[in-house]
């Protein structure tokens, strides 16, 4: 993901591009439907901050970059930041394993 805190790292470093292929920034809903193929009643019924859809962004990237593991996240950002309902999720989804998402 450009812009990516995590990503920061390793951008310098000589190889990087190795194990980092690339990255989605999906704000809005019609990116992550139609670029990360996120169903939009998946988004209707859960809201684009929610487990389910975090899940689905990650399997999307994982789809699009043809890759073993994916990452995405999703959350409330700005000063405001979310709430106890709509905090920041963390999902990674490597292949070989069942999907691991930490709130």
């Amino acid at each position: 993901m450009y812009g990516w805190p995590g990503q920061r790292s390793d951008h310098g470093r000589s190889g990087a591009s190795d194990v980092f292929i690339g990255g989605v920034v999906a704000y809005d809903n019609v990116v992550k439907s139609e670029t990360l193929d996120v169903r939009p009643e998946l988004l209707d019924k859960h809201g684009a901050v929610s487990e389910e859809v975090v899940r689905a962004m990650a399997e999307g990237v994982q789809r699009q970059f043809a890759v073993d593991a994916a990452l995405a996240i999703t959350g409330i950002a700005g000063p405001t930041g979310g709430t106890a309902e709509k905090r920041s999720a963390l999902c990674g989804w490597p292949r070989a394993t069942a999907p691991r998402c930490v709130r």
